[in-house]
């Protein structure tokens, strides 16, 4: 009886990976270690919650004059449907078609080293008011300490809107008394 020879083994090649996104999800990855509210969540939350919406456009990274990693922001835009359940059930696991479903902004993660909380609040302000100037609000759920609870949390952008127009206006007023 005679042998057949085996077929060949065919290596793929893997995709190639990009030097920044891996230097993304390392920075990330320090950041949420030193996070109490996020060092003990599960390592998918990392791709889920932070790297797939920051590859989408809808994240961003904050850094020290230095370039040390600080914090990091992602948010969605979400279906009516998703909104409807983000206000009532709390947070959900979103889908990848779930980050861009509707118009509905969601802030999903923000995660900070501790002293670096009040400027990166206004870095997002400025964010959602640059990127969203005609979304009304944003929505956000705020999770407490051990991560069981949370609460609602809601950003207006006409107040803001409200804001810059009298920043203007001001701003003309004493433009034009020059």
């Amino acid at each position: 009886m005679q042998r057949e020879e085996p077929a060949p083994c065919v290596v793929e090649r893997a995709p190639a990976i990009r030097q920044d996104l891996i230097q993304i999800a390392g920075e990330v990855a320090f950041i949420l270690s030193g996070s109490e509210l996020h060092n003990r969540q599960p390592i998918r939350n990392l791709h889920e919650r932070f790297i797939r919406p920051i590859r989408l456009g809808q994240g961003r990274m904050f850094r020290t004059e230095q370039g040390a990693p600080v914090g990091v922001v992602t948010w969605a835009c979400l279906s009516e449907a998703l909104h409807k359940r983000m206000l009532t059930e709390g947070p959900q696991q979103l889908l990848p078609d779930d980050w861009q479903s509707g118009p509905h902004l969601w802030v999903v993660e923000f995660a900070v080293l501790s002293s670096r909380v009040q400027p990166m609040v206004r870095a997002i302000v400025d964010i959602l008011e640059t990127e969203y100037p005609d979304t009304p609000s944003a929505h956000l759920h705020r999770i407490s300490e051990d991560g069981q609870n949370w609460r609602l949390g809601r950003w207006d952008n006409r107040r803001s809107a409200a804001r810059r127009a009298i920043n203007a206006a001001l701003a003309e007023k004493v433009h034009a008394a020059v």
